[in-house]
């Protein structure tokens, strides 16, 4: 259960795991249109580089995560969410792009999911790494049940970045 209302600034994060570029920040703000409300924003102006923020749990096997976004101008940038294991194996990826929402199935997508920019998103993901596939709720819409893009034991990360993961190397 995180809130981010209570740390000044990014820095007081005591949970996170932060890699902030000049031109890739991570910071706590004021959630747009409110006062008291505060998010982790990703802000991403470098060609080649991205912001990445990451939230390390105790390690499971089944889980349950539960998070709000909103993307509101993607530009060429996009927003990808991830679990990820110990290796950093990542068994499943959302990709924001400031119109669609997708799933990764391995080298296949699900059917993406389209969303407005600047429009709060609730998303609830229930993985289970005993059938190595995962339940996805975007504002209450469940998705069917998609398989993890690679099997991993267990997971113990959240990770939300906005570039693409440096492992990606075209073939």
């Amino acid at each position: 259960d995180e809130n981010f209302n209570t740390p000044a600034s990014a820095a007081e994060l005591e949970h996170w795991n932060l890699y902030s570029p000049l031109w890739a920040r991570v910071s706590v703000v004021a959630e747009p249109g409110q006062r008291t409300n505060r998010c982790l924003e990703l802000r991403d102006a470098e060609p080649y580089d991205y912001a990445l923020a990451e939230r390390a749990f105790p390690e499971s096997r089944r889980l349950k995560i539960a998070f709000r976004v909103q993307v509101r101008k993607a530009g060429v940038a996009a927003l990808d969410c991830e679990v990820q294991d110990r290796q950093g194996q990542r068994p499943l990826r959302l990709h924001l792009d400031g119109a669609w929402l997708a799933a990764d199935l391995g080298r296949q997508r699900a059917e993406p999911y389209a969303i407005k920019p600047g429009q709060w998103l609730n998303i609830q993901l229930a993985l289970d790494c005993a059938t190595q596939s995962y339940e996805l709720s975007v504002n209450g819409s469940a998705l069917r049940k998609i398989p993890f893009a690679k099997p991993v034991e267990s997971v113990e990360r959240l990770v939300f970045r906005t570039g693409p993961w440096r492992g990606a190397v075209p073939s």
